[in-house]
C-alpha cells in the first residue's frame, strides 16, 4: 500500500493493512489507539510519533501536509497517554532523570592527569566543562533553581513608601499654575 493510496483514501480502516505501512510500529500500538475515537490516520500519526518523538516527520510520514493533527485534543490524549505508559513500563520518572544527569555531572568533573609524551605527568589536569555544565543547566531547569535570576521581594511598607515619593516628584515637578476657569 502506499501513501498515496492510503492518504486519498481517508475512509479506509483496515488497521492491519495500515500496521503494514507503520515500518516496526507494533501492531498493539495501532489497536490501543482506537479507544481514543482516531481515523486510522490519526492513529498512524500518534504510532509514528511514539516511534521517532518528532511531529514533522511523523505527520509527514502519515501523509498530513503539517503538525496540525497534534494539536487535536483526541491526538494529544492518546499521545500522553501511550508516553504515560511507556514512561511507567520503563521505570524512568523524574527522579531516575535526576539521579541519571547527576552521574553524567559527576563523571563530566572527574579530573585526568595530562601526561606528556614520555608518559610523565605535566601538572595540568583536564576535565569535560561544556558537558558538565549542560547537565548542570538541565538539573536546574528541571529543580527550577532560579541560581540566576535577580529577586527582588518588597513589603507593602516599602512598596507604599516608594509610591508616595513617587507622587511627591510627580507634585513638585508640576508647574504652579492655576486651574483654568471654565464659568
Amino acid at each position: 500500500m502506499s501513501l498515496t493510496s492510503f492518504t486519498k483514501d481517508t475512509s479506509y480502516t483496515n488497521l492491519t493493512s495500515i500496521t503494514s505501512y507503520t515500518k516496526g510500529v507494533p501492531p498493539v500500538k495501532i489497536m490501543e489507539l482506537a479507544k481514543y475515537d482516531l481515523t486510522p490516520q490519526e492513529q498512524l500519526a500518534v504510532s509514528l510519533y511514539l516511534k521517532c518523538m518528532n511531529k514533522s516527520q511523523a505527520a509527514r510520514d502519515s501523509g498530513y501536509a503539517s503538525t496540525h493533527v497534534f494539536n487535536k485534543p483526541p491526538v494529544k490524549a492518546a499521545i500522553a497517554e501511550q508516553l504515560s505508559i511507556r514512561a511507567e513500563r520503563l521505570r524512568v520518572g523524574g527522579d531516575w532523570v535526576l539521579g541519571e544527569l547527576r552521574r553524567v555531572y559527576d563523571r563530566c568533573m572527574q579530573t585526568e592527569k595530562v601526561l606528556d609524551k614520555d608518559g610523565m605527568p605535566t601538572g595540568e589536569i583536564r576535565f569535560d566543562a561544556k558537558n558538565a555544565l549542560q547537565a548542570l543547566n538541565l538539573i536546574g531547569k528541571h529543580c527550577d533553581v532560579r541560581a540566576f535570576q535577580e529577586t527582588r521581594q518588597a513589603s507593602d511598607d516599602d512598596l507604599i513608601a516608594r509610591l508616595q515619593r513617587g507622587r511627591e516628584r510627580a507634585r513638585l515637578s508640576e508647574p504652579a499654575t492655576e486651574p483654568p476657569d471654565f464659568r
